[in-house]
């Protein structure tokens, strides 16, 4: 209720497609020199004496002049973070460049005009009604209809025995580590494997964290093997990268593999498993290239996310698109945890549902409170 979330791209605007300039930051030394010489570098009718004041200035007018140009590009750059907005959205970055009402006025007439502005609800005045792109829409549709291509696309099967095996050889492993003779994958770790081991050129799993994934891809990795793939993994950051380790699966980043493609240096086939973790961390743009690459190059994508996860940094949620278009194999029993109100309170947690998660562990008595020492107290 009382916090935030925050992402951060570290993305320069030139890579995400953003035509304005980052602007410079003013620091209270520079805005106190300016002051005193009785001058403001906000103000584009000033005369700064600082050199950054001096910068600030030109990097604000160069913004601004991209605005007059093209009035849209405000509505390019709250759609590069949020599918839908508001108006005032869109306000917030012409003010941001704009001091003069005057000025202000026409130019937010002209984007409310503009064909690129799509109203998704109308709801009585401007302020509350909720909008999109014209060019995200576009953007959209051609991502499902690539995934709609693709999702028919049966060729990279491996042998229905092979399958059965491994299974049994996972519960027989299970069993002498645990020394319990009843133990075995769960109903859902089976009906994953069996999703992914379909020759499908997709293939989905959504599931709750601890509910026995890593297991899962190792499995998969050896029948992919076992059949004469090669298996990689993805994932939208260095550190979750990592996180593929555990399955013996070599990875990278997405960034750094489409960086790849682009240049045609790419070196996967038909005869490729992409293994891609976290998928609903990647945003649209990444999440459509790979879509792009795995059509040309004929590759298997197999794309895995936990219920509940962090939101991609940038607008979209393709993940959740892709899922709805192809289908999908769900891991929701919780098998790390084995108190029975504990898997309950997983199960909160991926679903959203956090503050009555945390109340499960309160009432348990499994969290503490403790006053804090003010700086002064130390």
């Amino acid at each position: 209720k009382n916090g935030f979330e925050a992402n951060w791209d570290h993305r320069s605007y030139k890579d995400r497609g953003i035509n304005f300039e980052p602007q410079p930051k003013l620091g209270s030394k520079i805005i106190k020199m300016e002051s005193q010489a009785g001058q403001d570098p906000k103000d584009i009718h000033s005369k700064p004496v600082t050199e950054r004041g001096r910068e600030y200035q030109e990097v604000k007018l160069r913004n601004l002049y991209t605005l007059i140009n093209r009035p849209e590009e405000a509505l390019d750059s709250v759609s590069k973070q949020q599918v839908t907005f508001m108006w005032g959205d869109v306000a917030k970055v012409i003010a941001r460049y704009v001091d003069d009402q005057a000025l202000f006025e026409r130019l937010s007439l002209k984007i409310q005009n503009s064909p690129e502005l799509v109203c998704l609800k109308k709801e009585g005045s401007l302020t509350e009604s909720i909008f999109t792109t014209r060019t995200r829409l576009a953007e959209e549709k051609k991502f499902v209809d690539t995934i709609n291509a693709l999702k028919g696309n049966e060729n990279h099967g491996v042998n229905a025995s092979l399958v059965e095996a491994s299974i049994e050889k996972a519960n027989i492993q299970l069993r002498e580590s645990k020394n319990d003779p009843k133990a075995s994958l769960s109903d859902d770790q089976v009906n994953a494997i069996k999703h992914m081991s379909l020759a499908n050129q997709l293939s989905f799993v959504e599931g709750y964290a601890g509910a026995g994934k890593t297991t899962v891809m190792k499995v998969m990795k050896e029948i992919w093997e076992t059949s004469g793939y090669q298996v990689f993994g993805l994932a939208p950051t260095g550190k979750a990268a990592e996180n593929l380790a555990d399955c013996g699966i070599s990875s990278d980043t997405v960034h750094s593999f489409l960086k790849s493609f682009e240049h045609g240096r790419s070196q996967y086939d038909s005869k490729t498993i992409i293994v891609l973790d976290e998928a609903g961390m990647v945003d649209h743009q990444r999440f459509h290239g790979l879509i792009q690459a795995v059509e040309k190059l004929g590759i298997k994508l197999v794309a895995s996310g936990d219920r509940g996860q962090l939101s991609p940094v940038e607008a979209g949620v393709p993940f959740r698109l892709a899922v709805a278009e192809a289908g999908k194999a769900d891991l929701t029993t919780v098998l790390r945890q084995k108190v029975p109100w504990q898997k309950e309170a997983t199960v909160l947690f991926g679903q959203g549902r956090a503050e009555e998660a945390l109340k499960a562990y309160l009432d348990k008595g499994h969290i503490h409170f403790c006053d804090e020492k003010k700086p002064h107290d130390v």
